[in-house]
């Protein structure tokens, strides 16, 4: 009786483990019962339940992983958001202090010579332009991120477009005495927005003379790499910091103050323009810490003129 008995308990005994196990979440060790009788059914039912929940635990443990994910970017975007907010705030209260100040003086001070009132009034002036240049600016990004604005794509020199940035920079880059060299490959044919191109390469350029220095040194090139077009911008000057280079891209971030010039308007505005623009091309930019400086890169999809012609000749 006894080992008979066994024989029919053990199954059972097995079925009864692989459920406390199921039970205590532990689904590596299967019920090892295989026979074709109702013990044998009930085996297999319970072997295919732990495989069911362990794919869907699998999945919910993947899905608090996305949650927690995208909890931690909204935290990001709110902190940014908040940083954005003030870092505008300040950034407006300023000018506008100072147009009210010296409005009021014009205003209430009845006896002031000429030289005096021209002073108050170009003051006044040029924080009204430095408002206005904000505005404009922060308008640009709005319209560049909100995603309602259309790339108008064609085919153009990625060479003669920055050699005509350059040339517009002119006086500025003598009355600061910086020199610029260029290595430009004037095969390069683009296809990207050339409007939208030409900001993203005058807002380097600018940022290149910006934190150059008087008598530095700016290195421009356009080389293919690829199947790409790589434009580079190098400024001599300080290196910026590990903790900046990962902000760089962020809308009114600013790092190390003390490696602009002195009297430079900086609101942080024309790196982020920068990223939203690029981000449309789905194309990569970076900056990088290079020997004597800094380098900010940007790649364009190119274009070969040459296939593109003798395809349509076939046709």
């Amino acid at each position: 009786i006894f080992f008979p008995s066994g024989s029919l308990t053990k199954p059972i005994r097995e079925v009864q483990q692989a459920a406390e196990r199921i039970s205590l979440l532990n689904f590596e060790k299967k019920c090892e019962v295989h026979s074709q009788d109702e013990i044998g059914k009930l085996a297999a039912s319970i072997n295919d339940m732990s495989d069911k929940l362990q794919e869907s635990i699998s999945s919910l443990m993947d899905s608090n992983e996305l949650l927690r994910d995208d909890l931690i970017r909204q935290e990001q975007s709110e902190q940014m958001r908040r940083r954005f907010i003030a870092n505008v705030s300040h950034d407006f209260k300023t000018p506008l202090t100072l147009i009210v100040s010296y409005a009021e003086a014009l205003r209430d001070t009845g006896e002031l010579d000429e030289e005096t009132r021209q002073e108050y009034m170009n003051i006044i002036i040029e924080e009204g332009n430095k408002l206005s240049l904000l505005v404009k600016s922060l308008l640009e990004l709005s319209r560049l991120e909100s995603g309602t604005v259309e790339l108008e794509r064609s085919v153009f020199s990625i060479s003669e477009m920055l050699k005509d940035t350059i040339h517009k920079h002119k006086i500025l880059l003598e009355k600061n005495q910086i020199c610029v060299h260029t290595q430009l490959d004037d095969r390069l044919i683009v296809f990207a927005d050339y409007e939208k191109i030409e900001r993203v390469a005058s807002n380097l350029f600018e940022n290149a003379v910006k934190y150059c220095g008087d008598q530095g040194t700016i290195c421009v090139s356009a080389q293919q790499e690829g199947e790409q077009c790589v434009v580079r911008v190098f400024n001599s000057g300080s290196h910026i910091a590990q903790e900046d280079l990962e902000n760089i891209f962020v809308s009114f971030y600013r790092g190390d103050k003390a490696r602009a010039r002195d009297g430079v308007q900086s609101y942080g505005i024309g790196l982020a323009i920068v990223k939203a623009i690029m981000d449309m091309h789905g194309q990569h930019y970076g900056v990088q810490n290079v020997e004597q400086g800094v380098e900010f890169w940007f790649d364009l999809a190119l274009v070969d003129l040459d296939s593109d012609l003798e395809e349509d000749l076939e046709e």
